[in-house]
């Protein structure tokens, strides 16, 4: 039969097509999936993979962007895309587009065939090589001779009527050879080369990042994602790998194919700041990738970081500001990974977000807690300004339920999402815990990126313009100034493992430490995974090395870590400074789920020297002040209750219109679980406001008054944020 559409179609439009004839607008993702007959004609824009597997039947497409490049899989060497050539299928095609103009009167098609000698350089023909041969040798019998045709170019790019020319007799480039593989078989032939730091000896005294400068054009990028081995079930993007269920696949297949615009749409899909989680995210998903059941796992985290870059490079990466608002206004209090993500998310939905950060800078753990040569504060600069260029205001120096009170904040506006993160650290209360000398580690981490700031004020400036790959690595200077705690010349102890106590490690080691010891209690993990207690998908939790202790070992021949042992007491020196903690090391047992206890081991004390200790133990919620002050429940872990979810009642609090996301609520975890809980939170706001908005206008209506204006002396949904004259 025949179908015409004028309209665009969602995805998976024509899939398994064996007849039909239709023409239709535009498709979305999938489209002309193994189609084994028939004809499409699609006068607009296609998604990504079109026409893969495609089998037979023809297909046209109106590209004037010159777009379709980036959506079919000119991989596969299946196909022939090819301009008109003035025969039979062009007289076919206009044949459709009139039929299309007589059934539905559409003003596209109207406008191709009355400029048709201009606009027929648009069509691109779609047609699978064996269906084209058997065709041909149906119609040509006697003089087939079953030889091979010679496919035309694949790429676009290319003159459709170039000549195929002899063999080159210029040597092979490096990306040449270094491509030469067989995709299929890529994760068995290719070998997982991660993109590696900076030499320790080198990076160590600079404040610089630690990666090497990521190359988008390398070959080895392309090499590295043909190790995606197209599994079946990809788990690096379900629970157990990527909270945020990015499509790794997908991008890694556009990286190979060097599509890296499409490759960046598809990471931005799911992703609200990639080049974050590219940099800091310990890559779960690598350590649920199904290659690393075989062999090593796909470099992922990499590929992640190569293709953000690339697009900030290459200028893709701009503001998107929404056409549209809805007059609703969002106060997010805390301007970390969460808070950002979940404003990021309600700006675009069209409302008015105003962010609130108690710290002189917003960014939260990303700008303060993060050290910088792991992420370069230009890197969080950048996105903020994005942020800003958006529609999203930031208000700092603001500290809510303190400075400013809660019942301000639900009152000027119409939803509140709490994304505070977990502040409260936990304490170590042995003997000895008043002495001079010990910090938490977030006050050290603090204190360090503030003199930064204040020492470095001009490379801040302008970050929007910010690049990677860049030349400078030595350019931010610190002077030790007295403005923050200084641990140069000084044996230091950090007590405490993870990312915090690595970063600790490490910025201690930038300071001119002495010496460093970081003290871990529980025992040291196993070279590899425990296939029982964790199996694969599960995170592996096996023995590694970070950037912090190889730092340290390069400098000081050893590993700077102990395991299994517990502090039990801090020495004073006799004027109320620390000078040593003593030690007791611990037995750990664990059951056959791998839940660990502990017991002290009899006569195994010992003294360290130690005249500067951080505690870097983890944090325990949110600012008690704030819970108070909003009067919302908490957990007997004292977090925000509120249950995790995008339906029914997800990040709800006790308060209406007032939700809760991130580590405030889940207490402490991953950057990429903060951007889970944003984006999350943001649905469950959003459904909040337009479900409040309707029924008012429902309340206004039975009341007789206009729809969508409060009555005197109450807060009303407007239409435009202009008419809110009280703000």
């Amino acid at each position: 039969g025949k179908a015409f559409f004028r309209g665009i179609a969602g995805e998976r439009f024509a899939v398994r097509n064996s007849g039909a004839i239709t023409v239709v607008e535009g498709v979305g993702d999938h489209g002309l999936e193994y189609m084994t007959g028939g004809r499409v004609v699609i006068l607009g824009e296609v998604g990504k993979n079109f026409s893969a597997g495609m089998s037979g039947g023809i297909a046209w497409v109106y590209d004037p962007k010159g777009e379709l490049r980036y959506k079919a899989n000119f991989a596969e060497p299946v196909r022939d895309f090819e301009r008109l050539e003035g025969d039979a299928y062009e007289e076919e095609l206009m044949d459709y587009l009139n039929q299309h103009v007589a059934y539905t009167d559409s003003p596209l098609a109207k406008t191709i065939l009355d400029n048709w000698e201009t606009e027929r350089e648009h069509f691109v023909q779609v047609y699978p090589l064996d269906y084209k041969r058997a065709r041909k040798q149906a119609a040509d019998a006697d003089t087939w001779k079953g030889k091979e045709e010679v496919p035309k170019p694949a790429s676009l790019d290319e003159p459709l009527d170039k000549k195929p020319t002899g063999p080159s007799t210029a040597p092979p480039s490096e990306k040449d050879v270094a491509t030469k593989f067989n995709k299929l078989r890529g994760f068995v032939e290719i070998d997982r080369i991660p993109e590696p730091y900076r030499e320790p000896s080198e990076r160590a005294s600079d404040w610089g990042e630690i990666y090497t400068p990521v190359k988008a054009h390398d070959a080895e990028r392309k090499r590295q994602s043909a190790r995606c081995m197209d599994c079946g079930t990809p788990f690096c993007q379900t629970h157990s790998g990527c909270p945020i269920h990015n499509l790794m696949p997908e991008w890694n297949e556009l990286v190979f194919k060097e599509q890296w615009k499409t490759a960046l749409d598809r990471l931005l899909t799911t992703n609200n700041f990639p080049e974050f989680t590219g940099r800091v995210c310990p890559a779960p998903c690598e350590g649920a990738c199904v290659a690393g059941l075989v062999a090593a796992p796909v470099t992922i985290k990499n590929i992640e970081y190569s293709i953000i870059d690339r697009g900030f490079k290459e200028g893709w990466v701009k503001p998107r500001i929404p056409k549209e608002r809805t007059g609703l206004t969002v106060a997010v209090v805390g301007s970390g990974p969460a808070g950002l993500a979940a404003a990021d998310e309600l700006n675009q939905m069209g409302h008015k977000v105003t962010v609130f950060e108690r710290d002189d800078k917003p960014g939260g753990l990303l700008m303060y807690g993060i050290p910088n040569m792991k992420l370069d504060k230009r890197i969080v600069q950048r996105r903020l300004e994005l942020m800003q260029a958006e529609g999203i205001d930031f208000v700092c120096k603001v500290d809510v339920g303190k400075t400013v009170s809660a019942d301000a904040l639900k009152e000027k506006f119409d939803s509140v999402l709490l994304a505070t993160g977990a502040v409260i650290p936990r304490d170590l209360s042995i003997p000895g815990r008043e002495l001079k000398g010990i910090h938490f580690a977030m006050d050290f981490l603090r204190q360090q990126q503030t003199a930064l700031f204040d020492q470095n004020p001009e490379l801040m400036e302008n970050a929007i313009n910010f690049r990677t790959p860049y030349d400078g690595r030595t350019d931010w200077k610190v002077t030790h100034d007295g403005s923050f705690i200084d641990v140069k010349g000084k044996k230091v102890v950090v007590i405490g493992g993870g990312d915090t106590g690595t970063d600790c490690t490490a910025t201690s080691l930038r300071h001119g430490c002495t010496s460093l010891v970081n003290l871990e209690l529980m025992d040291k993990p196993p070279p590899t995974r425990d296939e029982i207690a964790n199996a694969w998908p599960a995170y592996p939790r096996i023995f590694r090395t970070d950037y912090g202790q190889e730092e340290v070992k390069k400098r000081d021949g050893q590993d700077p870590r102990k395991y299994a042992v517990m502090t039990k007491e801090f020495i004073d020196d006799g004027a109320g400074n620390v000078k040593a903690i003593k030690i007791v090391s611990l037995k750990v047992s664990r059951d056959d789920k791998g839940r660990p206890s502990i017991e002290e081991v009899p006569g195994s004390e010992q003294t360290i020297e130690a005249d500067s200790v951080i505690l870097a133990m983890g944090f325990l919620g949110p600012d008690p002040a704030l819970t108070s002050a909003f009067g919302t429940k908490t957990t007997a872990q004292t977090n925000v209750k509120a249950l995790h979810g995008s339906n029914g009642d997800g990040f709800t609090t006790s308060v209406e219109g007032v939700f809760a996301a991130g580590d405030c609520r889940r207490g402490q975890s991953l950057v990429v679980w903060a951007i889970n809980e944003g984006q999350r939170a943001a649905d469950a706001v959003n459904r909040y406001l337009l479900e409040s908005r309707a029924k008012q206008a429902i309340k206004a209506m039975k009341d007789g008054v206009q729809s969508g204006r409060g009555t005197l002396g109450q807060r009303g949904f407007h239409t435009s944020a202009s008419e809110r004259k009280e703000d």
